[in-house]
């Protein structure tokens, strides 16, 4: 098992950039983990104990141009991604191209859903509307 927690800046594992991809992958496989689009909101996270490892990994990864915000939660660091097309573009970057697949089938699965819902809301709450002036019409007519 690989000690994740004495990374520092000097360290020749993350100079090399293979081994510094590798790295990453390493650390999303043993501190990572990604909720389940269909359930709730979009979420990836690695936890890490040591906040100055969690500022060189999150350094690392805007190297690459994937942005994640660090928080502290239960005495831990903490980077997370909620935005799904960051998802995307991280689980590409370490190799998961299945992975990739699956999560954004899922997630234009989702899309449409809530644009169905959206649009089924929107003429329910028309029919409502139209169904109530009616019925105002008629009570003047009678009137």
């Amino acid at each position: 098992m690989f000690p994740f927690d004495t990374i520092t800046l000097d360290d020749p594992i993350i100079q090399n950039e293979c081994c510094k991809m590798a790295f990453i992958r390493g650390l999303f496989i043993s501190k990572g983990s990604i909720n389940d689009p269909r359930k709730s909101n979009y979420h990836l996270e690695l936890v890490i104990k040591k906040p100055e490892l969690a500022v060189i990994v999150q350094q690392m990864l805007l190297d690459y141009g994937i942005p994640m915000t660090l928080t502290t939660r239960r005495n831990q660091s903490m980077l997370y991604i909620k935005k799904s097309e960051l998802i995307s573009e991280f689980l590409a970057f370490l190799g998961a191209n299945s992975g990739v697949l699956q999560f954004e089938d899922l997630r234009i699965m989702r899309d449409l859903q809530n644009s169905v819902n959206r649009v089924m809301n929107c003429d329910i709450a028309n029919s409502q509307k139209s169904l109530q002036y009616c019925k105002e019409q008629m009570e003047a007519i009678t009137f």
